[in-house]
């Protein structure tokens, strides 16, 4: 944000520098009328001299742009590389084969989870319900047939999706 508030400021200063002159060609002007001999020298001044004055300051706010478009740009490549390592590493165990330790370790976390995941989708069962609301649709975030859901009142079934055949451990 400052870099791209010194670009807009930087017209400014140019711009009033490049107008002392008129400046004090204006200041010579004394007595009756002298404002407006003033006001009517800059103005000549500002009509002769503006498309140079507005290229100078363009350059000028062109290159700090562009400086400043090449440091957002740094630093979104720098973001976007840390995303996708992050993204690498969030994901790595989603596409490598789980072993013995991991397939304890989902078992263990299933079990845990089972009880509060019930509550929540009888819950929410129990909301679209009051609502009226037709639970077929609602199969996928529900995780259980919509019809033994309905009226059944029983909590719904979690089934063991994992790999591990041995559930003794």
């Amino acid at each position: 944000q400052e870099a791209q508030r010194e670009a807009s400021r930087s017209a400014a200063p140019k711009i009033k520098s490049f107008c002392t002159p008129a400046y004090q060609t204006g200041y010579a002007f004394v007595g009756s009328g002298s404002h407006r001999r003033r006001a009517d020298s800059f103005e000549t001044f500002v009509d002769n001299n503006r498309t140079t004055m507005m290229k100078s300051c363009a350059g000028e706010v062109s290159g700090l742009v562009k400086t400043l478009a090449e440091t957002v740009s740094k630093k979104l490549k720098n973001a976007l590389a840390d995303v996708q390592k992050g993204v690498r590493i969030s994901y790595a165990q989603l596409c490598e084969e789980p072993d013995s330790k991991m397939l304890r370790a989902r078992a263990q976390l299933a079990r845990i989870l089972n009880t509060p995941l019930c509550e929540a989708r009888r819950a929410l069962i129990d909301l679209l319900n009051a609502q009226g609301v037709d639970l077929a649709s609602y199969q996928n975030v529900l995780g259980v047939a919509a019809d033994r859901a309905g009226t059944s009142g029983a909590a719904p079934v979690v089934v063991d999706d994992d790999d591990d055949d041995d559930d003794d451990e």
